[in-house]
């Protein structure tokens, strides 16, 4: 299942898998907080959540359909709970999505916005 590449490598049913080129794009950061600096809502949304809970945000071209997107959350969930363990409460994912124009991946240049 290609198309989309994140840190629990979880593509999204029916993508075709982009050029090398592309793929190489991934960047994750990864940050761990005290508890004292990680304030959540234990129970919301009724979803029972406690200080095991690992919060994703993905950056991505808005290319998606809704059900990938269902597909997405579901499999990131599934993923986690079966390695390293995490409850599926736990388990929050927030896909922020852009247009093209809105990436600049260095030298102050737009790689995948229109032509000049």
């Amino acid at each position: 299942m290609p198309g989309w590449r994140a840190a629990t490598a979880v593509p999204t049913p029916g993508k075709r898998a982009r050029s090398r080129r592309r793929r190489k794009r991934l960047l994750v950061s990864v940050s761990r907080r005290s508890a004292a600096g990680f304030a959540f809502g234990p129970h919301y949304l009724s979803i029972a959540r406690d200080a095991d809970l690992v919060v994703i945000q993905i950056t991505a071209n808005a290319t998606r359909t809704i059900d990938q997107k269902r597909a997405l959350y579901a499999a990131i969930a599934r993923n986690l709970a079966d390695n390293p363990g995490v409850k599926p409460g736990n388990v929050f994912v927030n896909l922020v999505e852009v247009s093209p124009e809105n990436w600049s991946f260095g030298d102050g240049l737009m790689q995948d916005g229109p032509p000049m």
